[in-house]
Formats: C-alpha cells, sequence, structure tokens
C-alpha cells in the first residue's frame, strides 16, 4: 500500500516516542498470540506469509489439492487485509484519522467472530485470523509512516542486525528507532507464549482476548480523536 510519507527522529517528541512503543509492542504481542492460537489448532501461520508460501510450494509438489488451496486462501484473505487497511488509511501524508479507529474495531469483529467459528473448527476461522493480521500489519504500518511491521518478526530481525553493525562501524549511539525494533521482537515471543497458554486453557475462546483488546483500543482512538477534533473546532 501506499504508506504515508516516513516523519524524521527528530519531529516526534518524547511523549510521541513512548506512544510508538506502546503501540508497536502491543499490536506485535497480538499478532504473537493470534499466530501461536492458530499454529496450534490447524497447524498454519496466519500472521506472517512467509510460511504460508512455503506451505503452497509443499502442496504443489506433493499436489495436495485441499492443503493448497487452503494455504492459498490464507494467503488471499492476508492480502485482502492489508487491502482494506488500504483503503482505509493509504495516503501520500500521515493524517491523524478515525479510520484507524475503524480498522482495529473491523479487527475486534473479525477475529471475535473467528472464536466463534473455531467451535466448529472451520477454516473461516483461520481466513478471518489471517484477514485481521493482514488489517493490522497494514494499519500499524501506516502509523506515522513508521513502516512498523507488528505480525512477523524477519524485517525486524534484519534491521536489528543491520543497526548493530550501524553501530559498532559508525560508533552512533543506539537510537529509540533501534529499541522499537528489540520491543517488537519480545513482544511478539511474548504473545506467543500468551498465546499457548490461553489456547491449551480455553481452546475456542483463545481468539476472543485479541479480539476484545483490539476493540477497546479502537474505541480509545475514536473516543481521543473526537475530543482533539473538538478540541480544535473551539480554539479561535
Amino acid at each position: 500500500m501506499p504508506y504515508p510519507i516516513k516523519e524524521s527522529a527528530e519531529s516526534l517528541n518524547q511523549t510521541q516516542i513512548i506512544k510508538v512503543y506502546f503501540i508497536a509492542g502491543l499490536m506485535a504481542l497480538i499478532a504473537g498470540y493470534i499466530n501461536s492460537a492458530m499454529l496450534i489448532e490447524f497447524s498454519i501461520p496466519v500472521s506472517q506469509m512467509s510460511g504460508v508460501a512455503s506451505h503452497v510450494s509443499q502442496q504443489l509438489v506433493s499436489l495436495n489439492w485441499s492443503l493448497l488451496s487452503t494455504s492459498i486462501l490464507i494467503l488471499l484473505s492476508f492480502i485482502l487485509g492489508a487491502f482494506i487497511s488500504g483503503l482505509l488509511v493509504g495516503q501520500q501524508r500521515y493524517n491523524e484519522t478515525p479510520n484507524y479507529g475503524y480498522g482495529l474495531i473491523l479487527n475486534c469483529l473479525l477475529l471475535t467472530l473467528a472464536a466463534i467459528l473455531s467451535f466448529q473448527h472451520s477454516i473461516f476461522s483461520v481466513l478471518l485470523s489471517a484477514m485481521a493480521c493482514g488489517i493490522q500489519n497494514a494499519l500499524v504500518a501506516s502509523y506515522r509512516g513508521l513502516q512498523l511491521r507488528t505480525t512477523h518478526m524477519t524485517g525486524n530481525a534484519t534491521d536489528i542486525g543491520a543497526h548493530l553493525a550501524k553501530k559498532v562501524t559508525s560508533k552512533e549511539p543506539w537510537s529509540w528507532k533501534s529499541n522499537v525494533l528489540l520491543v517488537l521482537l519480545i513482544t511478539y515471543i511474548v504473545g506467543g507464549i500468551i498465546g499457548i497458554y490461553a489456547y491449551i486453557a480455553i481452546p475456542n475462546w483463545s481468539l476472543i482476548f485479541p479480539g476484545i483488546l483490539t476493540g477497546i483500543l479502537g474505541m480509545v482512538y475514536l473516543r481521543n480523536y473526537s475530543r482533539k477534533t473538538a478540541r480544535k473546532v473551539r480554539e479561535p
């Protein structure tokens, strides 16, 4: 999607940087949770498409048409989610918009429906989870144009290595953006651990927790956006 223009580190104040830490960490935790829960139930990832693409290759070789169609549908569902996110917030410059809140609430509805369908062990539970991850990944990646990847860690792990190399060779101080990468990696792993225990405890309802959380985040965002808008209207 056409991500907004990336903001420079100097343009963000301390409060905004802390907000980036919070959003990045929480979203990565949710994605790690969802991916682990779906891996246990359906043995296929839904938050990162490298594994799904490998499943497609494997099933093409083995000519397992049933699993091949499932893998392709998961891939397409993730892409559809990113497409929906692009329709909501894709633009050349970052601007605060209520569509971020609407995107989070849509994720809440998708994950809640996925939890309900998991009682029938329905493939639609996986597809809706993948779509929710696609929405989330593109939604958070568009935040201030920072392109934060919250549903998969390949790019973040690569960037951590590159940041370490830059620090060693140039002696530059470790930046807050480098810390964000570490936050993403750690919270994704922690989210995965929580997702595993949640699925073991309440397998059919495990997806309801990230659904509720994203719904709350969406409503909080819309409330804050409404207050800011009202304040601007009152200002002379």
